[in-house]
């Protein structure tokens, strides 16, 4: 072979590769993505598992925060509380419109990101510049491809032909007091859209879906006092997606409060308060649970749990009661019930909205181990025939259908908004409103208690455009329990809350009806 024809097959040899060129990304570049050849991260399998509904996640509870004494108790004030400190505030954030380009080592503690932009949580990242906000009533913003949420778009005016699925990345350092050493440390997000990934001084913790009910994590085992670095992967959607097509603005990001809060060793993990009337509506009894858990690894003696009822900061007369709370080994969790007679408590209503408290404790002989409190309303719930009753009086529910979004902060509404809200909707008269179409944030509940607001408390699940396509879908059964669960387990406690709903536009198939 001479020189020349050598030339001429290298040339050809080069042509035919470039045609079997495939970027080390993917089998081809998909339209919309302008890939560069550093794009490269793989997308995570857990986004598209309808199955995953969460990863190292604590059980669902109702809201609930340890107080450091009783004073602070009686107050039930949770963003007060001593054991509590707000992530709220400015974080260092990263937007990308593809999975692909995200950076996918920022969770690691030499990961420097001190040239990323500011950004404020709770806020929705759209608002803030990043992304495309889009509306819809029925329709799916992405391709209808379930359990997937990455294919490409038939309709190529669909903003996510070129915003696949974004992806925020979240960073901030946060300060573990060194008083709490010793004790459970917890984190809790109110509200993450969609779904989100977890890391801590560089450790995966875990993922969490469901937008739009607490997720929280322990992190005993990842913090330490002092300094420490919390990272955040939010996606803008996840199979999760299908079963949160309310029609509204979607927006994406940490859009609800973030706290940090410790609780000891032996923890009042749950606890539930019904109150009952007697026939005639007068005297009743004031019921507690409470789901004791022994977190640490050695084993924890008997406990008492003590329930006092207060009206303000000043005890109601012979209203008190005990639990025994057996003995329990490392990780074990004990149910224990007590209740109290209560001689003509004011009710609540709409219209009078009276609120106790009810104090909580968990005590070692006479030391006092944990306190936690929740107001409390005595009212009664009836359906007899055609009418509803509350406390034995037939009402009339007038009402509205209310979203959480405001036109400068999206789904980020603070309590300030939450408050106009419940002025507006009492000078039309109104007393009833339904967190269309998914758990509200729970500061609403709670206004709801105060202002006094008949609720119907609807779970986060609306398919819309999907209705009935899930009805016998084994894979995404839990899916639908879970966050029917979540929903009353969180706001259980209210008495504002008078109806709750399985969802909105999503199916009559044994997933929804089963839970009946």
């Amino acid at each position: 072979m001479n020189k020349n024809s050598f030339k001429y097959l290298y040339a050809a040899l080069l042509l035919l590769l470039s045609f079997l060129y495939v970027p080390t990304f993917g089998q081809s570049v998909p339209e919309g993505s302008n890939f560069s050849k550093t794009d490269t991260a793989t997308v995570p399998e857990e986004i598209e598992d309808p199955e995953n509904i969460g990863i190292n996640k604590e059980l669902n509870h109702s809201t609930l925060m340890p107080y450091g004494n009783l004073a602070e108790a009686v107050k039930a004030n949770r963003r007060a509380s001593s054991q509590a400190i707000s992530l709220n505030g400015l974080w260092k954030f990263n937007w990308v419109d593809w999975p692909q380009k995200r950076p996918v080592n920022f969770y690691k503690t030499d990961y420097d990101v001190s040239k990323w932009k500011d950004i404020k949580v709770p806020s929705s990242f759209q608002v803030q510049g990043y992304g495309t906000p889009d509306y819809s009533n029925f329709t799916l913003i992405f391709q209808s491809d379930y359990p997937r949420v990455m294919t490409e778009p038939k309709n190529k005016k669909y903003t996510t032909l070129h915003e696949r699925n974004p992806v925020g990345s979240y960073r901030r350092d946060f300060i573990v007091p060194t008083n709490w050493n010793g004790r459970r440390v917890f984190i809790t997000f109110d509200g993450v859209d969609a779904g989100f990934f977890i890391w801590v001084n560089g450790k995966k913790v875990g993922y969490s879906v469901n937008s739009r009910n607490a997720a929280e994590f322990d992190l005993s085992k990842y913090v330490h006092p002092g300094k420490n670095m919390l990272a955040v992967e939010v996606y803008r959607f996840v199979s999760g997606s299908y079963l949160e097509n309310q029609d509204m603005f979607r927006l994406s990001g940490i859009f609800r409060s973030v706290t940090l809060w410790s609780a000891p060793q032996e923890h009042i993990r749950d606890f539930f308060i019904k109150t009952d009337l007697d026939s005639k509506y007068k005297d009743a009894e004031l019921n507690v649970s409470a789901k004791v858990k022994n977190y640490s690894k050695v084993a924890m003696p008997a406990r008492q749990v003590v329930v006092t009822l207060y009206d303000g900061t000043v005890k109601v007369q012979n209203a008190a009661a005990k639990a025994y709370v057996p003995a329990l080994k490392p990780g074990e969790e004990a149910l224990v019930k007590t209740s109290i007679h209560v001689s003509n408590p004011q009710k609540w209503t709409a219209e009078t909205p009276k609120l106790y408290t009810t104090v909580i404790t968990l005590n070692n002989g006479n030391n006092i181990v944990e306190t936690l409190s929740a107001r409390t309303g005595f009212r009664e719930i009836e359906i007899k025939g055609r009418l509803f009753l509350v406390n034995g009086v037939p009402i009339k529910l007038k009402g509205v259908n209310r979203h959480e979004n405001w036109p400068d902060d999206g789904h980020a509404v603070t309590e300030e908004q939450m408050i106009r809200d419940l002025v507006l909707i009492k000078q039309t008269n109104s007393n009833h409103v339904r967190t269309s179409h998914y758990s509200d944030d729970p500061r609403w509940y709670e206004l709801c208690d105060e202002y006094g607001i008949y609720l119907v408390a609807e779970a986060n699940v609306e398919c819309h455009a999907q209705q009935n396509q899930f009805n016998e879908e084994p894979t995404i059964k839990a899916a639908i329990v879970e966050r029917n669960i979540a929903n009353v387990e969180n706001f259980k406690n209210h008495p504002s809350v008078v109806i709750w709903s399985l969802g909105n536009e999503n199916g009559r198939g044994v997933q929804t009806l089963g839970q009946r």
